[in-house]
């Protein structure tokens, strides 16, 4: 019988055809993973920097290893490919492949409509009440996955804003299920997830015709705004959710060097201070930068929002500093249900305000 005329040959012939292949370029990183893979038993087949695996197991069990063994570095430089007849096809970085794996949870978790929303209390000190409540993702499969963790697999998957579409309506959905009316509720949303407003937000629009909820009970939160590279688009995207009755916020203002001109170029319904100010309020320098954003917000009609209030000192000083409407675990953790607990209306009541509850507090509205 004839020999095959080279290694690939080879492997398109027998039965490891089908498995990915490694290789590298670079001889010294060649010999450290040769190396790994003999010293944990096993014994690919090694030509000029190519490595192929015989059988799927062969190829688990060396991928295992040298994911716990390779530096970062070295996992970039190390491809995995398929082999063809005319040579290897879908070259990919091993670490690219590795971050995948990691994320394999969130396919399976969208294919079956997994995800769920907690909804976080806005207490409005001022009037005694629940103002509104925020959306959050979340996941409970092999273990608990918060929000950044699944839009950070969302983004590894390159579906960040298919994903994002998808949360907007399932978010509509839920509100529509527990939202009082009069009781204002805030979805996250990326702007760079959008394109063509007009377009891109259809979906959004007919998931609210179709919730019954009322668009100016609806706040959109940008939830990048430090990131946002074009204030152009990004006020496109406010004139359309303005345009349709809906509220606008941004997030995490106060830390940006362009936080002041943002809220007055913008003039958005609610701006959420940075969790970062209400951590340290009490220091001279971002207490002074609290009273700045009370002083504009109030100049050009905005909500400010205190995120990250964990304590009645900290209510207390953002209170004395003209902010009135406040987030955080002291007033209630994210939830299932939309309501706030009989213990932070204590804390509220007593604490901070330092006046009885209104009825509606009692009553927990929006539950």
């Amino acid at each position: 019988m004839a020999q095959s005329c080279c290694p690939l040959c080879e492997v398109n012939a027998g039965p490891g055809r089908e498995q990915p292949l490694l290789f590298s370029n670079e001889p010294a990183l060649t010999a450290y993973v040769s190396e790994i893979l003999n010293r944990a038993g096993q014994t690919p087949q090694v030509d000029g920097g190519l490595f192929w695996f015989l059988s799927a197991d062969d190829w688990e069990r060396a991928f295992s290893v040298l994911s716990s063994k390779l530096a970062p570095c070295e996992q970039e430089q190390l491809r995995v490919a398929s082999a063809s007849v005319s040579g290897l096809v879908g070259a990919s970085r091993f670490r690219d492949v590795l971050r995948l794996r990691e994320t394999d949870w969130f396919e399976a978790a969208l294919a079956s409509d997994s995800f769920v929303f907690h909804f976080q209390p806005i207490v409005d000190l001022e009037a005694g009440t629940v103002h509104g409540y925020e959306c959050l993702v979340r996941l409970f499969a092999d273990r608990a996955y918060l929000g950044d963790a699944i839009l950070d697999a969302a983004s590894r998957r390159g579906t960040a804003s298919t994903f994002d579409a998808y949360l907007r309506t399932k978010a509509i959905r839920e509100g529509a299920l527990r939202l009082k009316v009069g009781t204002k509720i805030f979805i996250n949303f990326l702007p760079s997830s959008i394109g063509d407003p007009e377009t891109c937000l259809q979906s959004t629009m007919d998931a609210v015709r179709a919730s019954g909820l009322r668009p100016q009970d609806i706040v959109f939160e940008v939830v990048e705004t430090d990131q946002t590279t074009s204030t152009e688009h990004l006020r496109r995207i406010r004139d359309h959710y303005h345009a349709s009755g809906f509220g606008f916020a941004l997030d995490d203002l106060g830390t940006g060097s362009n936080s002041l001109q943002l809220l007055a170029e913008f003039e958005p319904d609610y701006v959420k201070l940075d969790k970062s100010l209400a951590a340290d309020v009490r220091s001279p320098t971002k207490l002074r930068t609290v009273t700045k954003l009370v002083e504009l917000s109030r100049e050009i009609g905005t909500h400010l929002v205190a995120e990250g209030v964990e304590n009645a000192e900290t209510a207390r000083v953002l209170r004395d500093a003209g902010v009135n409407l406040m987030q955080g675990w002291y007033f209630g953790r994210p939830g299932p249900a939309m309501n706030i607990t009989s213990e932070s209306i204590v804390n509220l009541a007593l604490a901070v305000a330092h006046h009885q509850p209104s009825p509606a507090l009692l009553n927990c509205v929006g539950f």
